[in-house]
Order: C-alpha cells, then sequence, then structure tokens
C-alpha cells in the first residue's frame, strides 16, 4: 500500500505485483472489496475483455454499483479530508 494521486491501485501482472492506494482506507468496504477483487484478477487476464468482466461479474454480481460509488468519492477530496 502506498499513496498515490491518481489511481486507487495499480497492477502489474509481469511482476507480479500490486499496489493499494492507502486512501482506500476511507472508502466503504464494499468498494476495497471491489477494487481488491478486480486487481487479483488482473492477475489472471490483464485485459478488460469479455472473459475479465464475466468473472467479475460472477464474483461480484453488483460490481458495476460499487465502481459507480467508489467513483462518486473523488480521490482528491478523499486524500485531501483530514
Amino acid at each position: 500500500m502506498r499513496w498515490m494521486k491518481t489511481n486507487w491501485r495499480s497492477c502489474n501482472p509481469r511482476a507480479p505485483r500490486l499496489w493499494f492506494n492507502l486512501a482506500l482506507v476511507k472508502v466503504p468496504p464494499e468498494c476495497i472489496e471491489y477494487v481488491v477483487l478486480r486487481e487479483l484478477l488482473h492477475l489472471v487476464d490483464a485485459s478488460h475483455g469479455d472473459r475479465f468482466i464475466e468473472a467479475l461479474d460472477l464474483d461480484l454480481p453488483d460490481s458495476r454499483e460499487r465502481r459507480a460509488l467508489l467513483n462518486a468519492q473523488p480521490l482528491s477530496d478523499i486524500q485531501n479530508a483530514s
């Protein structure tokens, strides 16, 4: 985990390495679960193709709602909050 200015997470499937933004501790747990699962899936499928989306939807049927909830909380606002 580390502070990131513009991303919630980062994945390098070749390393393999996952980075998560420390600001995630300030978002709802369902958003954290979405981010972590999404990045774990990238370790087996680096694309955002049909297979990736199907796997995400299988594990988190409400993934689109979770993504919308996460995106409704601008990262810059969370990082600037005390």
